[in-house]
């Protein structure tokens, strides 16, 4: 069964939403945690066989990247997409009034659509083998997001799940894995 742990933490210096329990007359604060799951990619050239996996990670070349089941492709900001700029497949798209823009945490940034070839990993050497994905390749710009979005139109996820266990020594008392489903006894 392939299968990858994705790491589970907080976004930013926040402790979480703030909300009041209205049964509770102390006054306290509680949060509600704003936890996302991150997953390593390994790009691939272009030429590599369907079964290659990297036995080291290139430098450049192994973005981590948040995984956001709402957005509907994945997207790399330009100073990620750079070092593996060469094993894109630009795609062309029907000709369009102005610069194509995509809007994203709040900015609107340009793009170029490509496609890239990218299999996920983690520490304990476990790997998803690479697919071709579409995705949003943001052009410079300071603004922009800082990290890839793994979005849900990916082949990463056909025919996966991602699955959560209870793991009361990990932070915020999960594990989360991206894997295959086991198989169906008959």
């Amino acid at each position: 069964m392939a299968r990858v742990r994705l790491t589970l933490r907080g976004v930013g210096s926040s402790p979480g939403t703030a909300y009041d329990r209205p049964e509770d007359r102390s006054g306290t604060v509680h949060y509600i945690p704003r936890p996302r799951l991150f997953v390593n990619l390994a790009v691939l050239p272009r030429d590599a066989i369907d079964a290659y996996r990297p036995a080291t990670r290139a430098e450049g070349w192994s973005p981590e990247a948040v995984l956001d089941t709402g957005a509907p492709i994945s997207l790399f900001p330009f100073p990620l997409w750079q070092p593996f700029r060469d094993v894109i497949r630009w795609l062309d798209q029907p000709p369009a009034v102005g610069p194509r823009q995509v809007t994203v945490l709040g900015g609107r940034f340009t793009y170029r659509l490509g496609r890239v070839r990218f299999g996920a990993f983690d520490a304990d050497a476990n790997w998803l083998p690479a697919v071709w994905t579409n995705a949003w390749f943001l052009d410079a710009d300071p603004a922009a997001p800082k990290q890839v979005v793994l979005g849900l139109r990916t082949r990463l996820f056909d025919g996966r799940q991602l699955r959560c266990e209870v793991a009361p020594a990990e932070p915020l008392g999960q594990v989360w894995w991206l894997e295959d489903p086991p198989p169906v006894s008959r």
